[in-house]
This record gives C-alpha cells, sequence and structure tokens, in this order.
C-alpha cells in the first residue's frame, strides 16, 4: 500500500497543470523572479521534486518486493507519461502553428496600415511566443539595417510545422524585398497556407481520437484482466509479485505495454504533424 501511495503521489505531481496565466506574465515581465515568487520557483522545479518522489517510490518497492514489481509500475507510469506527452505536444504544435498564422496576419494588416517593416515586425514580435519574435526581430534587425535575414534551414528540417512556416516567412520577406514585390500581399499567402496546414491537423487530430482511445483502452486491458482474476479467486497479485516466474512474467508484460504505448503515439502524432 505504501508503495502504491507513493506512486499515485509521483504520477499527481507529473499531471500538475502549468499555469499559463504564469507563463504569460513571465513573458511579459522584465523581472519574473519579483512578479511571480514561489509559483513559478515550483514550476522550475516540479520535474526535481517528481525525480525525488520517484526514486523514493523506486527505493521502497525494491525494498519491499524486490525489483521486479518496481520496475513493472515504473515502466506503466511511463506508459501513461508517454501517452500524455505525445497528446500535449501534438496539441501544443497545432496551437503554436495557430499563433503563428495570428502573428503573420497581424503582421499584414500593419503594413497595409501603412507601418514601416522593420516597426511592423517588432510591434507584432512583442506579442508573439519566443520562437516567433525571434525570427521576427531578426527580420526587423535586417530590415533596419538594408541587409537580408537568412532562414535557419536546420531547424525548419528539424522542429516541425511551426519552423517550417517561419522559414516561409523569411523566405518570403527576402524575396518581397529583393524583387520589389508588395509584401503585405506576399505574407497574406504565407498566412493563408499556413492556415490551411492548422485546418487539416486539426481535422487530422480529431480523427486520431478514435484510435488513440483504443490504445489506451488496449494498454489498460491486462490491468482489467488481472483485477478479473481478483474477483474469480485466481490471485494473480500474490503470483505476480511473489513468484520468480510471475515477476518475470509482470516485467515481460510491462514491457510490451510500454512498447505498444509508445508506438501508437508515434503512429498518431506523426499522422497529425505530417
Amino acid at each position: 500500500m505504501l508503495t502504491l501511495s507513493l506512486l499515485m503521489v509521483a504520477l499527481g505531481l507529473l499531471c500538475w497543470p502549468a499555469s499559463l496565466a504564469t507563463r504569460r506574465l513571465a513573458r511579459l515581465s522584465p523581472n519574473r523572479s519579483s512578479l511571480l515568487g514561489n509559483g513559478l520557483l515550483f514550476v522550475r522545479h516540479r520535474r526535481t521534486v517528481l525525480l525525488g518522489v520517484a526514486v523514493a517510490v523506486m527505493g521502497c518497492g525494491v525494498a519491499v518486493f524486490g525489483i521486479a514489481v518496481p520496475a513493472a509500475l515504473a515502466l506503466l507510469a511511463g506508459a501513461a507519461w508517454w501517452h500524455r506527452r505525445a497528446q500535449r505536444r501534438t496539441r501544443a504544435a497545432v496551437a503554436g502553428t495557430a499563433a503563428l498564422v495570428e502573428a503573420v496576419g497581424a503582421l499584414g494588416d500593419e503594413l497595409r496600415a501603412g507601418v514601416h517593416p522593420a516597426v511592423a515586425a517588432e510591434s507584432v514580435a512583442m506579442e508573439s511566443s519566443e520562437r516567433t519574435a525571434v525570427v521576427l526581430r531578426t527580420v526587423a534587425a535586417a530590415e533596419r539595417h538594408g541587409g537580408e535575414p537568412k532562414p535557419d534551414t536546420d531547424s525548419v528540417h528539424h522542429n516541425g510545422v511551426t519552423e517550417e512556416v517561419l522559414g516561409q516567412l523569411v523566405r518570403c520577406w527576402v524575396l518581397a524585398r529583393r524583387h520589389g514585390l508588395p509584401l503585405a500581399g506576399v505574407l497574406e499567402a504565407v498566412r493563408r497556407d499556413a492556415e490551411a496546414v492548422v485546418r487539416l491537423a486539426r481535422q487530422v487530430d480529431g480523427k486520431m481520437a478514435g484510435p488513440r482511445a483504443s490504445a489506451a483502452v488496449l494498454a489498460a486491458l491486462p490491468l482489467a484482466g488481472v483485477a478479473l482474476g481478483e474477483a474469480m479467486g485466481a490471485h494473480p497479485v500474490r503470483v505476480l509479485s511473489s513468484t520468480p516466474v510471475g515477476q518475470g512474467l509482470l516485467v515481460v508484460g510491462a514491457c510490451f505495454v510500454f512498447a505498444g504505448v509508445v508506438w501508437s503515439a508515434a503512429l498518431t502524432t506523426r499522422v497529425v504533424a505530417r
């Protein structure tokens, strides 16, 4: 019971939601530590606390059951964490690209209103995400000094759709300034293309909800089988926790569950990302 209780505490800390308001304030305030205080410190050190609790859980489990049961529980907890992490990354990628679409649209509106391109880029950068703001400030600096911003080709190939759109933004900016094209019109084309990408990604993500739910149900079926065996009086928990063969099978089964969760997450997130 002690091991299970500590495991539940570790999972609770893992699922503790980070405050979006805290992140927004941290981005806007020049003096982050004085503004956010202990809340931001807790968010920053949450992984350290979680690691300490996990080590305590493993130590207690090894002392009581040996190495097999804690290893299996760690694999199952890792599978749950991986599943949640994959979902959060997919949604964050889509949300980041959607925010980039809004930033490109705002930049085009500023340019159509007659604002200088460098001033417009800096103005939009103040309200954009960190990565988008870096690109826009680079573009603004190049515009002020009469140079050309250089697209980051490595990021475009390795960091997903958002980086691809940012690289497209920089290239279109360079072409527009080099050939005298209307910059607002070129950015509008980039915005429409990125908007179509976001729309498609959201549709695919919605269609992947069924396969993700099926994968989660299949991963939980062994636990249901153990519960059914206990209800029938077969005592599978005692076999899996106290006999060498049962402990070996427990670890092998946990490895299969972890591998299945990782593989299904890779398949569903890869479809959305593309």
